[in-house]
């Protein structure tokens, strides 16, 4: 026990003894699929009233739902958050730390993000953004876009954690050359060789003290004149003031922002600058955002309760399927 109302710490392989009927409320982040509710209804009651926080003993959320300590201080209840997140700064684990929470990812969007990513790097390099524009303007542009093709070019990912993976498979199978930094893990190369080394760089970095302002000044001056740089990791990585300096000289070929630091960003003096760049191309934070990986969130999601609480729900065949195309 912790000393707090209804909160018990428990530990990997524990059950967390429960009366489903009368003890669990489950509160979901409304941006969670709606297939999920049922699907949780044999492990108590599932609510999407967030001014039920009081009552709360699990959580599902994600990135848009901070949870901070004064989150935390009204949750005397909670037991477990689960985010269906591949980071965790939107959640204070220190302060989850203390009360004895237990806080568990479901990061099962890696390949809609890294989908995403080449997506974001095909618009940029062949100027589809670009044209796309112009065409709807009724300006014919075909003498004034000449990209370049990815084979054999080199690109750099920054971080290779489960996003960072599929992101080098996505680019591999397009046939570059696909090198990558990551203190963490062996074989990697220095962040000042990828940089200077890689046609295309991609963030694709969690959002830690260690990373947050990774990409600067110094490391843009850096890169390859007229390199690629994308970020679909967190906005806090990449100092965009440092970007659109890079961009007004010529000296980044083009940026790519799916993250920004603070979402959404419309009313920064910065990101209007940006918007109106020829070879920018920005996206809503969607990288996530896909059919399959909202099945899998389902899915995910079943699997952590059955950890934590015991199996009380079978996972539909279809999303069993789905879950399966992406494991990590």
């Amino acid at each position: 026990a912790t000393g707090m109302r209804g909160v018990c710490q428990y530990y990997p392989g524990d059950r967390i003894q429960t009366n489903p009927s009368s003890e669990e409320l489950i509160l979901v982040a409304d941006n969670i699929p709606k297939d999920l509710d049922k699907e949780l209804e044999p492990y108590g009651e599932v609510s999407r009233d967030w001014n039920r926080l009081e009552d709360a003993t699990v959580l599902i959320i994600r990135t848009d739902r901070k949870f901070d300590a004064d989150d935390f201080s009204r949750a005397s209840m909670l037991k477990l958050i689960i985010t269906a997140t591949h980071g965790l700064d939107h959640i204070d684990i220190e302060e989850a730390k203390r009360r004895a929470v237990v806080v568990e990812r479901a990061p099962v969007r890696a390949r809609a993000v890294a989908e995403l990513a080449l997506g974001i790097i095909l618009a940029l390099v062949r100027g589809i953004a670009y044209s796309d524009r112009k065409m709807r303007e009724l300006e014919w542009v075909k003498g004034k876009v000449r990209g370049f093709e990815l084979v054999g070019r080199r690109a750099g990912v920054i971080s290779m954690g489960i996003v960072g993976r599929e992101v080098a498979e996505v680019l591999k199978g397009i046939g570059m050359h696909v090198d990558y930094c990551d203190k963490y893990k062996m074989g990697g190369r220095s962040l000042e060789r990828i940089l200077r080394e890689s046609d295309i760089v991609v963030l694709t970095s969690p959002l830690t003290e260690e990373t947050r302002g990774l990409i600067g000044r110094k490391e843009i001056a850096m890169m390859k004149d007229g390199a690629i740089l994308v970020n679909v990791g967190r906005g806090e990585l990449l100092d965009l003031d440092a970007a659109l300096e890079a961009l007004e000289v010529g000296k980044l070929g083009g940026l790519g922002l799916d993250v920004y630091p603070k979402e959404p960003p419309f009313e920064d003096d910065t990101f209007e600058r940006l918007r109106r760049m020829d070879n920018v191309v920005l996206t809503p934070h969607l990288g996530g955002s896909s059919e399959e990986a909202e099945r899998r969130i389902v899915s995910e999601v079943l699997r952590i309760m059955g950890k934590w609480f015991g199996r009380r729900s079978e996972i539909s065949e279809d999303m069993g399927i789905l879950g399966s195309l992406n494991p990590i």
